[in-house]
């Protein structure tokens, strides 16, 4: 195999040849970046479009906050449980959402 090449004949093969032409090549490339920008866009456009109709939204920040709003209401219903009422009648202390005492069947307030 012969390694030494003419650089005229180099010079000749790629402006004859189709692969030569680089303009095509970059506006090959460029349409391609482009058109896979395009369908990202359409992904997320679409997304949000679906979400919105649904009545949710993906976004991190409200993501966050409804995770806020969970451990918030996690803690108050904790909280809630823990309270104690007592009885007027008897005396007994009862859970706070109790509608009658456990131990003589009193209505609480």
């Amino acid at each position: 195999m012969n390694t030494n090449f003419d650089p005229n004949s180099i010079k000749e093969y790629v402006q004859n040849s189709s692969s030569g032409d680089y303009g095509n090549v970059v506006l090959t490339i460029f349409n391609i970046i482009l058109f896979g920008g395009v369908l990202v866009f359409m992904f997320v456009f679409i997304r949000n479009f679906i979400s919105a109709y649904k009545g949710e939204d993906y976004t991190k920040s409200s993501n966050k906050l409804r995770k806020e709003k969970d451990e918030i209401d996690t803690y108050h219903s904790i909280k809630q449980k823990s309270k104690k009422i007592i009885c007027d009648v008897c005396g007994e202390e009862n859970d706070a959402d109790s509608k009658f005492c456990k131990n003589c069947g009193n209505k609480m307030r």
